[in-house]
C-alpha cells in the first residue's frame, strides 16, 4: 500500500513536471531540445532524490513494525501460556484440598453410621425388654404388665 502510494506520488510529480515544462511561461525561459529548463532538471532530482529517501525510511519502518509484531506475538504468547498454567494449577489445588478436607469427615461418618447400627441392633431398652420377656415366662404378674403396655 505504501509502495503504491509512492509510486502514485511520483507520477503526479512527473505530470506536474511535464505539464509545468509544456506552459507558455516555461518557453519563455531557457529550455533545451527537450523543452526542459535547467532549473525543471534541478527539482526533478530533488524529487527524486526526497522519493528514495521516504521508499527507505517506509521500509525501515516496516521493518520496525514487524519487529514490533513478533515481540508482541512473543509476549502474547508468554501470557497466554501462564494463565493456561496458573488456571490447570488453581483447579488442582482445588480438587486436591477438596478431598483432603473431605477424608477426616468420611472417617468420622463412618463411625456415626456403625454406632446408629448397634443402637438399632441391640439397644438397651430393647434388652431390658427382651429380660421381662423372659421374667414374664415365670412370672404371670410381670406378663400381665407386659401385656398392658402391649410389650408382650
Amino acid at each position: 500500500m505504501k509502495k503504491i502510494q509512492t509510486y502514485f506520488i511520483l507520477a503526479m510529480m512527473i505530470f506536474a513536471s511535464n505539464t509545468i515544462a509544456q506552459s507558455p511561461a516555461a518557453s519563455a525561459n531557457q529550455t533545451n531540445q527537450n523543452g526542459f529548463t535547467q532549473a525543471d532538471r534541478e527539482r526533478l532530482i530533488k524529487v527524486e532524490i526526497t522519493l528514495e529517501q521516504m521508499e527507505k525510511r517506509m521500509e525501515l519502518d516496516e521493518k520496525h513494525s514487524d519487529d514490533r509484531f513478533a515481540e508482541q506475538h512473543s509476549t502474547n504468547t508468554w501470557i497466554i501460556s501462564l494463565f493456561t498454567f496458573l488456571t490447570a494449577t488453581i483447579i488442582t489445588l482445588a480438587f486436591w484440598d477438596r478431598r483432603s478436607s473431605l477424608r477426616p469427615l468420611e472417617g468420622r461418618t463412618e463411625k456415626v453410621e456403625t454406632e446408629i447400627e448397634e443402637l438399632k441392633k441391640g439397644t438397651r431398652l430393647e434388652k431390658v425388654i427382651t429380660a421381662f420377656q423372659d421374667l414374664a415366662k415365670d412370672n404371670p404378674k410381670v406378663a400381665e404388665i407386659l401385656k398392658n403396655n402391649h410389650l408382650l
